[in-house]
């Protein structure tokens, strides 16, 4: 990957608009002509089992005062998104999140993620953002910082070190490969396939996700 793939600073995109790109904000003409917005789907994957929490669902956990999964689903509202999508297979999980179009699922991630692109195949997406409902420290602004990066650079991912996760935006153009993934590596394996994947560079623990008891104690309030 060395020399292959480029990093950004969340802070800024450090990108410049290309006029005639697909994915700088509006579909285009040959001769420069708008035709309409880009579509931008939200895939909040809400479906885990919480193996590793125990018998509980992590998360309708309460994490600094509300459950775990409200913080990442409000920064994807947040985010001035064209639909927001959940992948759920708890009720009660989707009781929590009216504003957006449910998906069922309880299989692996890579499911979850493949119900979620199926639903946004159907609303006739360009391109997609891909959340984790078990990360609280995603803000809009980082969605909205993947989004410009988007724009010379369609498909990106977060990364702090040599950690690469979502958040994450990918096009329409490769939806038949998210399709074809496997297991639980969810997207990870098809951004370390891709050459023109763009990573951008973010603060310590913005990529946490909770998974223990011992990981809300260390990151926030106690259980």
């Amino acid at each position: 990957m060395a020399g292959q793939t480029r990093r950004h600073s969340e802070g800024s995109s450090g990108c410049r608009s290309a006029p005639m790109c697909p994915f700088n904000g509006n579909i285009l003409t040959q001769d420069g002509y708008q035709i309409r917005e880009i579509k931008t789907i939200g895939i909040l994957l809400a479906a885990g089992k919480s193996c590793r929490f125990g018998p509980e669902n992590k998360l309708l956990e309460s994490f600094n005062g509300r459950p775990l999964c409200i913080h990442a689903a409000e920064a994807m509202s947040d985010a001035g998104l064209s639909k927001c999508v959940s992948v759920v297979s708890d009720p009660a999980v989707a009781a929590l999140l009216p504003g957006f179009e449910l998906v069922r699922c309880s299989g692996s991630q890579s499911d979850s993620l493949k119900a979620g692109v199926q639903t946004a195949i159907a609303l006739d997406a360009d391109q997609i953002v891909v959340c984790l409902a078990d990360m609280p420290f995603v803000t809009a602004q980082l969605i909205r910082n993947l989004l410009a990066l988007a724009k010379t650079h369609p498909i990106c991912a977060s990364r702090w070190g040599d950690r690469i996760s979502p958040p994450a935006v990918l096009p329409r153009a490769r939806f038949d490969d998210l399709l074809k993934l496997e297991g639980d590596r969810g997207a990870f394996s098809l951004f370390k396939k891709q050459r023109e994947t763009s990573f951008l560079r973010v603060e310590e623990n913005v990529l946490t996700d909770l998974d223990t008891i011992s990981d809300f104690l260390t990151f926030g309030e106690n259980l």
